[in-house]
């Protein structure tokens, strides 16, 4: 309960400033080994995944980046061996909010932490239960696919950077995942 009320204070109350937001996280980061495994999976899931990625510095994406490796190994979809992440499972909790903070973050610095995180989920080091990475890239270059799509609309005045991004990631993914052969001409057809 303290933890909820110390974020609700800091970090989601509309009257929150910047600094409250960095004393919210600074406690966290501090305290964080302290709480069980069910609260900080609550605290996860209600409160800091709704933490707005375009506000994201590089000490609250650390502090949200403590709650993700630990709600993800407590639940075994990771295994940390040292400074090492082993991926378990592909499906980690919080991805989605990964992939908002690298498209919508200000920070490079945040940006370039939420994509490594990324590129780790669907390629990185992956333990030895799991051997279908074909399926793993085409999972990241569909999500990215997914992105590229939806965000297509916002950059009309670009169109010829957002069409060369689209055929760039279908090489890549043609590469990396031939299986998907067929799904690649629909996608060219709508450049």
């Amino acid at each position: 309960r303290n933890g909820k009320d110390i974020w609700d204070c800091l970090v989601a109350n509309p009257d929150a400033c910047e600094s409250d937001h960095e004393a919210c996280f600074d406690w966290f980061c501090t305290h964080m080994k302290d709480m069980e495994p069910e609260t900080l999976s609550t605290m996860f899931s209600q409160r800091v995944l709704f933490f707005d990625t375009a506000q994201l510095t590089v000490k609250s994406f650390t502090c949200i980046r403590m709650f993700y490796d630990g709600v993800n190994e407590n639940d075994h979809r990771i295994r940390k061996i040292g400074p090492n992440v082993i991926v378990e499972k592909s499906d980690l909790h919080g991805l989605e909010y990964m992939w908002q903070a690298a498209l919508n973050t200000p920070s490079s610095i945040v940006a370039d932490d939420a994509i490594a995180l990324l590129l780790l989920a669907y390629g990185g080091n992956r333990s030895k239960k799991d051997v279908d990475f074909a399926a793993k890239h085409a999972s990241f270059f569909r999500q990215c696919f997914k992105l590229l799509e939806e965000n297509l609309a916002q950059v009309t005045t670009c169109s010829s950077i957002a069409g060369g991004l689209q055929k760039a990631a279908i090489a890549a993914m043609a590469l990396t995942t031939p299986d998907v052969q067929p799904q690649l001409a629909d996608r060219q057809s709508r450049l």
